[in-house]
Parts: C-alpha cells; sequence; structure tokens
C-alpha cells in the first residue's frame, strides 16, 4: 500500500499556516491579480515535478485588478491533495467548495498559473457580512465585507474597472445599474418608462447658507443629467411647491425639500462623526400592468421623484463644490441609479464617480459633474438620446360568436416597434385588474365558458403604451338540437300497442 505523506510548510500547527502577513495595501499592491470568483469545481494532479496539486476552477465576479475579466474562468492551483491512494497534505495551502465565493489577491507560479498569494494569506471568505482569512494565523479582527472590497478597489490601482468611456459594459443587465430592494422581495430595478416631456422639479424652503437658498445647486445638478450627451434625460427646475414633505405620499408633485421641514432624516446634520447630507427616492406601482420593459428587461415605471436636504448643513462645502456634488447624487437616486461602489454580481463599480456612496464634503474636487462610471450607468439605462417610438396597433382584435365553449385565437398587429410586450387582460379595455398570465405574444388562445372581453397592451418602453379594442367572444350556451335515431313504421293489428 501506498504510504500518506504529511508534508507541513512554515506551519506551526497542521490546520494553519503561520505566515508573515504583509498590510493590506502593500499586499494588494504585490498581487498580480484581485478579484471576486466563485469556485466551479476542483481536481487533483501530479505535477511536472511530482508535488500533488488541487485546481480548482473559478468564475470571475469582479476583477479589480490584472488582466482577469468579468465572467471569465480560470484555474487556481495550489498544493496538497489526494490522488489515488495518496495523499500530501500541506497546512495553510487553500481549497475552496464548489460555489464557494471568496476574494482572491493572486500571483503566479513558476508555470505562470495562478495561485493564491502566499498561500491562505491572499484568501478572503465571506462570513456573515465579514470578509476573513481562515487557514492562516493573525490576530487580525475581521473586517466589514463592503467597505473592505471597497477599499480593495480602490488599493489595486483599477477603480473603475471599464474603459472609462461613455458607453454601456456589453455584459452586464441594465438592472445592474440601478436601486433593487431583494429584502423585500423585488427583483426588479426603478426608471423612467420615457422622457416624451421634460421631468419638472419644484422646491420648497431654503437652505441657509447655500447659494440662493440652495436653488443654485438644484439647477447644476438638474444640468449634470440633462445635458450628458448619452442620455436622453429631460430634467429641470420649475420654481416652488408649498409642499413640506417628500416621503410622506406620492402626490404627483416632483419635490426638493430643503433644510427637511418634516423632519424626514433622522437627527440633524453635525460636522463631527459622519451626517446624512440628503436623500433622494422615486415612487412606482409593483401591479404588473404597471411596469415596463426596455431593452429585454422588465422594469417598475417610476411616476414621481422627491428629495430632502438635511436641516443646518455647514461647512465649506456648502458653497463649494460639496453640496453641488450631494445635490446631483441624491437627483440619481431618482433616476434608479444604485451607489457606484456596491455593485452586484456581475455589475461594475467605481469609489470616484458621482454616485459613490460617500463625498468628502468640504474637499470635494468635482461637484456635480458626471464621472467614468456615471455616464457608463447612463448610456445602459437612459440610451443614446435618439427619439423613443411607441407602438401603434394596426389590426385590432375581432369579436366571435360560437355556439358553446371551444378555443378562439385572438390577435393583433402592431407597426414597427423594438422588442415590443404584449399583456392580454380580460375585460373592458383599460381595466387592467385581470392580466392572463403568460400571454406575452401579439395572439392569445381562449375557451370561455360565458360570454367573455378580452383585450391587450402593448409596450416597448416607450410612452405611451398601444391599448387595442375589446374583442367579445360570445358563448350562445343553446347548441341546435337534432335527432340521433327514430322509429321504423309499424303495422299492427287493431287494439294492440306499439313503441
Amino acid at each position: 500500500m501506498k504510504r500518506l505523506l504529511l508534508l507541513v510548510l512554515i506551519a506551526s500547527r497542521l490546520d494553519a499556516a503561520t505566515i508573515l502577513i504583509a498590510p493590506d495595501d502593500e499586499m494588494i499592491r504585490a498581487s498580480r491579480a484581485v478579484v471576486v470568483a466563485t469556485a466551479e469545481s476542483s481536481r487533483t494532479r501530479w505535477s511536472d515535478t511530482r508535488w500533488i496539486e488541487t485546481v480548482t476552477t473559478m468564475r470571475v465576479d469582479e476583477a479589480m485588478k490584472g488582466s482577469l475579466r468579468d465572467g471569465e474562468t480560470f484555474d487556481v492551483v495550489e498544493l496538497g491533495g489526494i490522488v489515488g491512494e495518496t495523499g500530501l497534505m500541506v497546512a495553510g495551502s487553500p481549497r475552496f467548495a464548489d460555489g464557494e465565493q471568496v476574494l482572491l489577491l493572486l500571483e503566479t507560479n513558476r508555470r505562470g498559473e495562478w495561485t493564491a498569494k502566499n498561500l491562505s494569506a491572499g484568501v478572503f471568505r465571506f462570513r456573515g457580512g465579514f470578509a476573513v482569512r481562515t487557514d492562516v494565523e493573525t490576530n487580525e479582527p475581521p473586517r466589514l465585507a463592503e467597505p473592505f472590497l471597497r477599499y480593495v478597489r480602490k488599493q489595486s490601482g483599477t477603480d473603475f474597472r471599464r474603459s472609462g468611456q461613455a458607453e454601456a459594459c456589453p455584459t452586464c443587465s441594465i438592472t445592474s445599474y440601478l436601486i433593487t430592494n431583494p429584502g423585500e422581495g423585488g427583483t426588479l430595478g426603478m426608471r423612467w418608462r420615457s422622457f416624451a416631456s421634460t421631468v419638472v422639479f419644484l422646491s420648497h424652503g431654503t437652505q441657509p447658507g447655500a447659494l440662493n437658498g440652495g436653488v443654485t445647486s438644484v439647477q447644476r445638478g438638474l444640468s449634470t443629467w440633462t445635458d450628458d450627451p448619452s442620455s436622453n434625460i429631460l430634467y429641470a427646475y420649475g420654481g416652488t411647491t408649498a409642499r413640506d414633505s417628500g416621503f410622506v405620499g406620492s402626490d404627483g408633485v416632483n419635490s426638493i425639500q430643503f433644510n427637511d421641514p418634516s423632519n424626514e432624516i433622522p437627527g440633524s446634520f453635525t460636522p463631527t462623526g459622519g451626517a446624512t447630507l440628503a436623500i433622494g427616492g422615486a415612487w412606482f406601482n409593483t401591479s404588473a400592468a404597471s411596469t415596463h420593459v426596455y431593452n429585454g428587461e422588465r422594469f417598475y415605471t417610476i411616476v414621481e421623484a422627491d428629495l430632502i436636504v438635511q436641516n443646518g448643513i455647514t461647512g465649506a462645502g456648502l458653497t463649494g463644490n460639496g453640496f453641488d456634488h450631494v445635490l446631483a447624487h441624491e437627483l440619481g437616486h431618482t433616476l434608479g441609479f444604485r451607489h457606484s461602489d456596491e455593485a452586484p454580481s456581475g455589475g461594475t463599480s467605481s469609489s470616484t464617480a458621482l454616485m459613490n456612496s460617500s463625498v468628502a464634503f468640504n474637499s470635494d474636487p468635482t461637484g456635480a459633474a458626471l464621472q467614468a462610471w456615471d455616464r457608463e450607468a447612463v448610456a445602459a439605462v437612459y440610451g443614446s438620446g435618439s427619439t423613443c417610438s411607441p407602438p401603434s396597433i394596426t389590426t385590432q382584435p375581432q369579436s366571435v360568436s360560437v355556439a358553446k365553449p371551444e378555443p378562439i385565437t385572438l390577435s393583433v398587429a402592431i407597426s414597427s416597434a423594438t422588442q415590443p410586450t404584449f399583456q392580454w387582460f380580460v375585460g373592458q379595455r383599460g381595466v387592467t385588474n385581470a392580466p392572463i398570465g403568460g400571454s406575452n405574444s401579439s395572439a392569445i388562445t381562449v375557451q370561455p365558458q360565458n360570454t367573455t372581453s378580452y383585450w391587450v397592451r402593448v409596450s416597448n418602453g416607450c410612452a405611451p403604451a398601444a391599448d387595442s379594442n375589446a374583442a367579445i367572444v360570445t358563448v350562445n350556451g343553446c347548441p341546435a338540437a337534432s335527432i340521433d335515431a327514430q322509429s321504423q313504421s309499424t303495422t299492427i293489428v287493431e287494439g294492440t300497442s306499439a313503441t
């Protein structure tokens, strides 16, 4: 029988290596690649020098540094494993479970293959919201995962990982740029259906100490999004409103509430210890009939937007770049954009964008200007500024009468439209409380038991949607009578009977 070889390298115990850990920034700079990746499968082999190695195929979820790219697969080669009846154990050499997501600091071995830098020192595993090294002895505290990932991106020197051009990432979904609420069961992002007309914002009150009471910064923020050449966004300032609350009910007014008149932001501004400077959001309806499709993806349709500014803000940023930055940032949220540094799996990220989650308020260098990630998001979510053409129905569904329930096909024809969607409903035209599930086609086959009306709404992300006429399937419920058999003539003797 072959013997089991136990090899301990630079280790004082069998389950963890003792390694001199360099500071995070030094480790990151010295790594040839830094990625967040998910393990797909592992296998073992003999190396050319007769070591046993474990090779794990990884899929890149986020490439932060180096030549690897999002969505690419690659192999990580580590010492140790079992081939047949022979095993090699190397303490501190990492192993990866299928489906496990990790942060990898990578270098290459003498054959040019990827391997974790300094064994397990180059592997951070995600545990309960923390990023931790689990296979190496350290006295370091666990790191909060999201702040640590932001730090790694910044230290990697490729904080914005795309080309920096105002073009959408070809492998990213539009939704990846938008706010979603998966914790509340929602997977859709929100966006304005179109800008067939300008979205007008009205302000309430003033921001003490800000230029023109804050209106100057509002106008700069609105212009920032409207003037971007990669989109068709149309935002404008329209004066003042008596409305003194932002998120206490939707009332059809797109408002900017200066100095938080209704105390909707907890507390008040403090110059130390951190502060919420403003919040921005949008209203939408979750019913299927109120969503829309754009470039093949479905979205909640924004119907109203509001922005609230904290009370008592002070500091140099109030009349400098900081306040411009804050209001332009919050207006970005009213367009549906998420924080640039909080990317979902498969999404791009940046901590230098206008939509970054924090701002150096008193020393901000950019003000309201869009940065590379912001322009990427705009290009993806709101197109290239071309005219948005809504669909129109050229052939209406036709009413029909049947003697008894039987399958009937209703259909419409439409003018040329980009990626149209069809939603059929039961009831009179415009009544959307009875949608027919799975009916995204220009034709539908129905078999009503009683006389029923049907109609269809056609949309393609451009307002307005097209509603067909109602087609009525009339079921008479009274099939014609027929004789299936009858008696033959017969002759009988008087006084007898016949049936």
